[in-house]
Formats: C-alpha cells, sequence, structure tokens
C-alpha cells in the first residue's frame, strides 16, 4: 500500500479553472455521478448540486468504466479541491460517524486507501485482485447508514467544490480523467435565521454612524435569499442580500445604547453591541481580525480557487461590508511555491484598492509554519512588502528576518502548531492570540508571560471557510483534541475578534496603538472594556507601588457572569455582577500582586469571553541577580572551543546551541574550566568546559550570571 504521509501534496490541476487543460489525459474513461442523500431522503445530484449546510445524509460516488479495464495493481483517486466530505473518514465503525463503504457491481477486488484524511481531500481505489473492466460500477458511500451509521454532515465550503477523478495502470503514469470536475456547493440553511446588529462601540453625540445588519444561518452563511423584512427601532429595513448597512445615523443624547430589531412576523428580538455615545470621545474602539485566511494554500487545498467568496479582495469586503471590521489582515496560510508571487501581488491590490482612512484600514500578511517551533502569523504595516520567504523556514530564520522590524508583528497563535518555546526562544513576542477560532487561550498568555515576554493579546478567527467578520459558529473540525479523540473536536469557524484603542482609523493609528499594547480580545462579542491601574490603561508600563488605585469597566452583550482581575499566577479579585454592565473602583496593595502584570477578564452568561492585555509594573530595582556576571580574559578560553564544540556535536543536539561565545578561565581549585555563554533552545546558558580531564566534563547553568538564572527558571523550562 502507498505511504499516505505527503498525501497533501497532490497534483495540481487548477490550470483547468484557467482554461489551460493538461497536457495529457489518462487513457481511461471513468464516468462520475456525485450526491447527497439527507436524512429524510431528499436527493441533491447534478453537476453544480447546492445542498444546505449542517445537513445530515450520505455522500455517494459512483464510478462507471466505460473503457479501458484497469487490472491488479491499478488504482483510481478520488481528489476534492475547496472543500470536505468530512473531517475524517473511516471504515472501522460502522455505526460511527463518516463510516465509509464500498460496493462493486464487477469481479475485481477493490480496496479502498487505509488512510482517510478528509483534510487531505484524497481517497485512493486500488485493484487488489482481477480486473475493473468495462460497465463495472464502483459506488462509494461516505457516511454510510445502512448498517446503523450515523451518517455525515456538509460542511460549509470556501464557495464552489471541485471533484476530480485521477487514474494510473500498474507501475504506469498517474493521470487526471477527462471531463471533470465535477462541481458542487454546500449554501446557507433556510431553516433558522440569526439577525446581527453591529455598531460602533464608542460614538460622539451627532457623528454620523454605521449600522451593520446581517442575517445567517446556524453555520454562519450569510443568508443571500434571505426575502423577509427586519424591523429596527421601529424601521422596517429590506435586506434581500441577508445583509445591510444604514449609513449617517446620528445619536443626539449622550448615553449607552442597545438597538432592537426583530425579523416581521418573528417574536425573537435582537440587539445590537453596546454603543456609548459622549459629547467629547476622545480615542475610540476599533475592531479586526488580524489572522484569517483567503486564497493561497498548498497543503490543506481548502482555498486553492481563487473566486468570488475566497479571493483577497472578497476577503476585505467581506471585512469591511458583512464584519463591519474596522481593520484585518486576511492572507494565504501555506503560500504554494508556483503561483507565490501571483498570490502576493493580488493580496496588495486588494489592500490598496480597500485603504480607506477613515473607513478601513487593511494590512498584508501570511502564515509561518517553522516547524517544529510553531506557527507564526506575519503582519507587514506597509502595503509594499515584498514575496515573503518559504513559509516552512525554521523559527530562527524567520526571526533573524522579521524579528527585529518595527513594521512587522509576528503574531503567536494557537492553531495547528502552537509555539514551542522550550524548542526556540525568539528575542520578543509582540502578539498573542488568546482568543481564537481554536479556543480561547489565557493559557497561551500565561506561558508567555511566564517566560518574561510582554506582548500584546488579540482575538483571531483562524478563518478558513467561512465569512470575514462572521459570527462566532462551530464547524465540524479545527480543535484542540486531534491526539487524543477518535475524530477531532469542532472548533469555531469564525467569531474572535481584536479591540484597538485608537485615536483615529488610519494605518498609522492602528499600528502604533497595536505595539503600545492597547487591545483587548474578545470571542467574538463587540463588547466595551477598560482596565486603569494607578492612571495607565491596559497594555502601559506603570510605576511599582505600595497600593494599586484599580477602575474596572465592561459593558458586554448578554449578563456577565465573572470579572476577575489577574496578577501573576493569581486571581487577586472575583466580582459577579449579574448584569451586562460593570464598573469599580478598588485599591489592592501590592503584597496581593502576584506577579509585574495585572490583567483583567471577563465571562459572559452566554459563553463570551474577553481578555485585555496586561498593564505591565516596571520594578524600582534591577532584579536581584541582574548583570552580576564574570569579566575575564577571553581569549583564555577561545582555544578551547573547538573541543567543545566537537564534543557537543558528538554527544548532543549540536542545532540546538547557538551563539557559543568564550568567557574565560575559571580556577576553582580542585581543577580549572572554560567558561561559555550560548543559546540553548532560545534561551541564555552558560557552560563550563572541564578541560583537564581525560574525558573532558560539562556543566550548562540557565542564564548568563554567575548566581544563577536573571529570571525564574521556570520560564525556561524545555
Amino acid at each position: 500500500m502507498e505511504n499516505f504521509s505527503k498525501m497533501d501534496m497532490l497534483p495540481d490541476y487548477m490550470d483547468r479553472f484557467t482554461g489551460t487543460k493538461p497536457d495529457r489525459y489518462s487513457d481511461i474513461k471513468l464516468h462520475c455521478e456525485l450526491s447527497f442523500i439527507d436524512s429524510c431522503g431528499k436527493a441533491y445530484s447534478g453537476d453544480g448540486f447546492r445542498v444546505p449546510a449542517a445537513s445530515r445524509g450520505t455522500w455517494t460516488i459512483k464510478i462507471l468504466n466505460e473503457g479501458k479495464g484497469i487490472k491488479k495493481g491499478g488504482r483510481v483517486s478520488i481528489l476534492l479541491y475547496n472543500g470536505s466530505f468530512v473531517h475524517e473518514m473511516q471504515q472501522t465503525n460502522h455505526r460511527g460517524k463518516d463510516y465509509v463503504s464500498v460496493e462493486n457491481t464487477g469481479s475485481a477486488e477493490i480496496r479502498l486507501s487505509e488512510k482517510l484524511p478528509g483534510f487531505s481531500k484524497v481517497c485512493r481505489l486500488y485493484i487488489m485482485k482481477g480486473v475493473f473492466k468495462k460497465g463495472d460500477e464502483i459506488t462509494l458511500r461516505i457516511g454510510d447508514t445502512t448498517k446503523g451509521g450515523a451518517g455525515s454532515e456538509t460542511y460549509w465550503t470556501a464557495g464552489k467544490s471541485y471533484l476530480f477523478l485521477e487514474a494510473g495502470l500498474s507501475g504506469g503514469e498517474v493521470l487526471p480523467v477527462e471531463g471533470m470536475p465535477f462541481e458542487f456547493e454546500v449554501v446557507a440553511r433556510e431553516d433558522k435565521a440569526f439577525l446581527r446588529i453591529l455598531g460602533p462601540t464608542i460614538a460622539g453625540t451627532g457623528d454620523p454612524q454605521r449600522i451593520h445588519l446581517g442575517v445567517f444561518d446556524r453555520c454562519g452563511n450569510l443568508m443571500d435569499n434571505f426575502g423577509k423584512t427586519v424591523i429596527l427601532e421601529g424601521k422596517e429595513l429590506e435586506m434581500p442580500g441577508g445583509n445591510g448597512i444604514l449609513d449617517g445615523v446620528t445619536f443626539s443624547k449622550e448615553g449607552t445604547y442597545r438597538l432592537k430589531a426583530a425579523i416581521k412576523g418573528e417574536k425573537a428580538e435582537y440587539f445590537s453591541n453596546p454603543i456609548t455615545v459622549v459629547k467629547e470621545p476622545g480615542d475610540l474602539i476599533y475592531w479586526g481580525d488580524l489572522h484569517a485566511h483567503g486564497w493561497g494554500d498548498s497543503t490543506m487545498h481548502l482555498m486553492h480557487v481563487n473566486n468570488d467568496k475566497i479571493s483577497p479582495l472578497a476577503r476585505h469586503a467581506q471585512a469591511m461590508n458583512i464584519g463591519r471590521l474596522d481593520f484585518s489582515a486576511p492572507g494565504p496560510m501555506s503560500f504554494p511555491e508556483k503561483d507565490k508571487t501571483e498570490i502576493w501581488d493580488e493580496y496588495k491590490a486588494a489592500c490598496r484598492e480597500t485603504d480607506i482612512p477613515g473607513k478601513y484600514v487593511p494590512f498584508l500578511a501570511y502564515e509561518a509554519h517553522p516547524v517544529p517551533e510553531g506557527d507564526r502569523n506575519v503582519i507587514f504595516r506597509n502595503l509594499n512588502e515584498g514575496v515573503p520567504p518559504d513559509y516552512r523556514i525554521p523559527m530562527a530564520e524567520l526571526e533573524g528576518k522579521y524579528g527585529a522590524r518595527d513594521d512587522v508583528f509576528l503574531q503567536v497563535h494557537i492553531g495547528g502548531r502552537i509555539p514551542r518555546w522550550g524548542e526556540y526562544m525568539p528575542a520578543r513576542e509582540r502578539l498573542v492570540e488568546a482568543a481564537s477560532g481554536f479556543g480561547n487561550a489565557e493559557w497561551l498568555l500565561q506561558e508567555a508571560l511566564d517566560r518574561g515576554f510582554r506582548p500584546a493579546v488579540c482575538g483571531c478567527s483562524d478563518l478558513h471557510y467561512g465569512l470575514m467578520g462572521g459570527p462566532r459558529t462551530i464547524e465540524e473540525s479545527r480543535g484542540r483534541f486531534g491526539k487524543y479523540l477518535n475524530k477531532r473536536d469542532c472548533g469555531y469557524g469564525t467569531g474572535p475578534v481584536t479591540a484597538v484603542r485608537a485615536a483615529s482609523l488610519d494605518r498609522d493609528a492602528i499600528w502604533d496603538a497595536l505595539e503600545k499594547r492597547h487591545t483587548y480580545a474578545t470571542s467574538g462579542h463587540r463588547a466595551y472594556m477598560d482596565l486603569v491601574v494607578n492612571g495607565c490603561s491596559y497594555g502601559d508600563e506603570t510605576d511599582e507601588a505600595g497600593i494599586y488605585d484599580i477602575s474596572m469597566e465592561y459593558k458586554g452583550t448578554d449578563p456577565i457572569y465573572s470579572v476577575s482581575l489577574v496578577s501573576g499566577k493569581y486571581i487577586m479579585r472575583t466580582f459577579m455582577p449579574e448584569s451586562d454592565k460593570f464598573k469599580v473602583r478598588i485599591m489592592v496593595p501590592a503584597a496581593e500582586t502576584g506577579g509585574d502584570f495585572i490583567y483583567m477578564k471577563v465571562l459572559q452568561r452566554d459563553g463570551g469571553f474577553a481578555i485585555c492585555s496586561p498593564v505591565y509594573i516596571k520594578r524600582k530595582q534591577a532584579a536581584w541577580n541582574a548583570g552580576e556576571v564574570f569579566s575575564m580574559n577571553a581569549s583564555e578560553a577561545a582555544v578551547h572551543e573547538k573541543p567543545l564544540v566537537r564534543y557537543l556535536s558528538q554527544e548532543e543536539d549540536i542545532s540546538r546551541f547557538t551563539d557559543i561565545r568564550p568567557i574565560g578561565i575559571i580556577d576553582e581549585k580542585i581543577t580549572r574550566c572554560a567558561l561559555f555563554h550560548a543559546r540553548f533552545g532560545g534561551r541564555d546558558v552558560s557552560i563550563r568546559w572541564y578541560y583537564e580531564y581525560e574525558i573532558p566534563r560539562l556543566r550548562m547553568d540557565w542564564g548568563h550570571s554567575g548566581t544563577g538564572p536573571v529570571n525564574d527558571e521556570i520560564k525556561y523550562r524545555i
């Protein structure tokens, strides 16, 4: 059987979508039919069929051989671009979800590939014995329910999905089958609608504002066939496309407003985010998504086809018009080398077209995948950035290229690979994804703080399928327990967002606010949040004091379950207000702080989560062991560097040691050693090389100080 470890490296037939056909097709003639039968027996079939999202049923693929027979050793492969039948197919539990069966009308023995990862979009049918002859038909059922199986559930898609067949003879060339692709599309459901109303978080009296309304199904799809009337504060609005924008809305009086709306003829009422209106607002709150994806994907084949849903321009248009985002940074996830320049140029062009100061700020970005050090989203301040390097370069190279630049953010996220600071520790981490489509991640912020970083928090969707700025909705994949559960648990396809407090809506002001860490993150709701410690706001630094004057305020979209104040690893205070508003001022003695930072977090009754960047405390004195480093004659130790490096190369993983520098010789009386400073796994270490022994001995300590590590050793754990 074939090794499936590289199943993501599929043949690229995407030229088919630009009118360029492959040089040669297989001479095997196969006819393919695809259909979906839902749990009520309704069939969706025919080229280009549309099936509602989150429908339970069975995908059926029928392959009829109309030509040359395929003998033992041959195969037929089914490839899928821009969509998923399931997250992961299986053949072992016939009563379970996504069970796959194969039926063959002929006499050939057909075997389905043993591994069926849905994200790799390929499964293969092998001819084990006999011949798959002309007139024989193979039926593949994904979500087969005939033996009591639960069936499969339709995914949402990034536009149309495309199914190909590929055929090959034993030992011969594998080629696409002519007549492909077969098209289908998963579309919005029509059985239940959710109405979302979005306005500004802070507004000035009399200042014109935009109010956005969107009607979504339970999967976060915009109900573009919505034909009903929406009533907003007594005003009837027609929304045939499921989305509408009221421009020029003004508020004449100060106060906090939550606009009320309903779908005409229905009882349910919907409310906007809290809108705080003041005479002179000063800084405003702007919302964005700093980690989302569109066209440009070489691994998952979810965003492979540049269409009117995932093109760079479409993503920014969704952010502005559907999500009411003020800024965003959609970008390619795993840059295909073949079309890299074309893809990057289109993202740049889309940014230039949608860069509208006062309305919307687009940023260039892409996702890098250093292995194993953990993924980073790379965000650029300027729109003239050159084509990025290979997305798989090691973290040391990525940091060397972008880490020291003030016009680039390397944002830590919790998607495919969480940061492995034990493998490599960059000099700085400036943005940490504390709310994500993969889940809330206060633990990630705590890990960063524990290791001495002082980042800003952000909330990001890590969007693949859905709409930029869409409501938080659950999808059938992308959770964090793939190593522990038979199937990966569900993650959120859309939702989490970053709030930025800035003076104005333009590129410089938004970037400056991110740089100053004036941010908070939510799991999707547009709440107002504020934390002030001794006159310093979230993200700022405040002087060490004997007592801390702390003000906390929150205006949510649902009753609040808890508001907590955190310092170090300790919750200093918890409040349970039982209201959607909260405001308090307290005095906290320094003895009650558990670390050199203080932040606030909120949990709403509806599960909504919000967390702000910490207020960082500047200590009046240096750390107790800072700067206490030996001063010696480095040349005396330098003669021992080659033997040390040779030893590390033979006995250890030399790649984990960088920046080895001789410091000097220490006479420890009983013996002598050469002292070196180095970086190990990205952290400072001291190495003592005891060269007087027949086989030299090595002693390594954390930090460069002679009195122990500069920071708490827990920050350096592997």
